[in-house]
């Protein structure tokens, strides 16, 4: 039986048709699958697979809080609780799972037969989700905001040069934005850009 058959008799919490599903591979190769956890221990798995040499990827943000006697720090909390973002191979994964960090479960999605496999994030998208994630003034949204009404552009300079999201206002003001979303699970945008600091986009 294939590794994605089993993990699907395990779990089987379908997702939207947007988000990706891992599919059969004569190699297993690496992608970054989307894993939820319980009690908002992403971070505590971030260390877990650190040790254990394994990539990950938590959004997180500086945030400033007050000392019991009196004072202030401040401390890297997560921003989008119960998810990481894990760079492997469904193998690696399942035995991670099973034997080292037992919360950690897979975000289903729906695979090319329409049979609920795993969900992963293409290695652009990622890269550009986790690029905004990192910038200065970035916005975590609503994951359900409607992107339908914006353009799919390219960032043509600056830090962020050559992220591809969705060009959209996302507040009552005038200002646009570059949205990037994994679907079901977090939206980040960018700082303002003006027109000019973007491109359209056919991918």
């Amino acid at each position: 039986m294939q590794v994605a058959d089993q993990i699907t008799k395990i779990e089987s919490e379908p997702r939207s048709n947007e988000a990706k599903a891992s599919r059969p591979h004569t190699m297993p190769t690496q992608e970054w699958y989307v894993m939820r956890v319980t009690y908002q221990r992403e971070l505590v798995a971030q260390r877990l697979l650190e040790g254990l040499g394994v990539k990950s990827f938590v959004p997180t943000m500086k945030v400033k809080r007050r000392k019991t006697g009196g004072g202030t720090y401040w401390r890297e909390e997560a921003k989008v609780h119960n998810y990481i973002f894990v760079y492997a191979t469904l193998p690696e994964l399942q035995q991670i799972k099973t034997t080292k960090i037992t919360y950690l479960r897979y975000m289903m999605a729906k695979g090319d037969e329409g049979r609920p496999t795993p969900q992963f994030v293409p290695s652009k998208q990622m890269e550009d989700f986790m690029a905004v994630c990192r910038s200065e003034g970035v916005r975590y949204l609503d994951t359900e905001i409607d992107l339908r009404k914006g353009d799919r552009v390219r960032i043509l300079g600056g830090p962020l040069k050559g992220v591809e999201g969705v060009y959209i206002r996302t507040s009552a003001r005038h200002e646009k934005r570059v949205v990037v979303r994994i679907e079901g699970v977090a939206a980040v945008a960018t700082i303002a850009l003006p027109a000019s600091e973007v491109e359209k986009s056919e991918s």
